[in-house]
């Protein structure tokens, strides 16, 4: 939310939260006009939505959004099963609305560059190419990487990506 501010052309000005003290709390913290606990009264104020909830929720909020035809950002997973993220695209593109899910190292220049290095032959040939991520999972099986219904760990980070070229 703090970098928003440095990108042209785009305004966060509300939030949504189904807990209003949670919305009011960050809408207090990042300046923004108004806070919403109904989404539906949320959307009718916004161009497009970024979607940072639980996993969980990102289908339905996803799809109200482009019913009521909002631009949708939303974080990864963008949905937990093929047929709702079928169902999304193929409404974005029947109302010509932007769903795009926000996995930003695709679009860094930086990794751009080096995706360009790499394809270029100027390294050489690459036969192999392994990347690990990993991150700190709260010490609480009530944590959603523990949850399978919600993806679990494979949903939120994925954590060894193994390409060959």
């Amino acid at each position: 939310m703090s970098e928003v501010k440095f990108v042209s052309g785009i305004t966060a000005t509300s939030v949504f939260n189904p807990r209003l003290s949670s919305a009011k709390v960050f809408a207090q913290r990042f300046d923004l006009a108004t806070a919403f606990d109904n989404y539906e009264n949320f959307l009718n104020e916004v161009d497009g939505v970024y979607i940072a909830s639980p996993h969980e929720t990102h289908y339905e909020y996803a799809r109200l959004a482009l019913l009521a035809g909002k631009h949708v950002l939303c974080e990864k997973p963008m949905v937990l099963r093929e047929n709702e993220a079928r169902e999304l695209y193929d409404l974005a593109q029947r109302t010509g609305l932007v769903l795009m899910e926000a996995i930003k190292t695709a679009y860094a220049p930086s990794f751009l560059n080096l995706l360009a290095i790499a394809k270029s032959g100027r390294i050489g040939k690459i036969y192999d190419v392994e990347a690990t991520f990993t991150k700190l999972v709260p010490n609480d099986p009530g944590a959603r990487e523990y949850i399978p219904t919600v993806g679990g760990a494979l949903r939120n980070w994925p954590a060894t990506i193994f390409c060959r070229f």
